[in-house]
C-alpha cells in the first residue's frame, strides 16, 4: 500500500479519509433510496409501526421504541464494521 498525501496530509489508507467516509455513506444510502425493493420495505415498516404504537399501553410503546432505536443502531454499526 501506498501513502496518499493532499495538502501536506499523507494516509496510508484512503478509507480512512472522512471525506471518502462521507461519500461512501451517501452512495450507500442512493443506492438504497433507488432500490424499489428497500423502499417498498421501509414503506410497509413504518405503515405497521403507525398501525401498531397506537394500540400499544404507554410502557409497551416505550419498549417497542427503545428496540426499535437499538436495532437501528446495531444496524448501523455492523454496516460501520464491515465497510470500513
Amino acid at each position: 500500500m501506498f501513502d496518499i498525501c493532499i495538502g501536506g496530509k499523507c494516509m496510508s489508507n484512503i478509507a480512512e479519509s472522512a471525506s471518502f467516509q462521507e461519500f461512501m455513506q451517501k452512495r450507500a444510502d442512493e443506492i438504497i433510496a433507488n432500490d424499489e425493493h428497500c423502499v417498498g420495505l421501509n414503506r410497509e415498516i413504518l405503515r405497521l409501526e403507525y398501525k401498531l404504537l397506537p394500540l400499544l399501553s404507554p410502557e409497551a410503546r416505550d419498549i417497542f421504541l427503545k428496540i426499535d432505536e437499538f436495532t437501528m443502531e446495531f444496524i448501523e454499526r455492523v454496516c460501520f464494521l464491515l465497510y470500513r
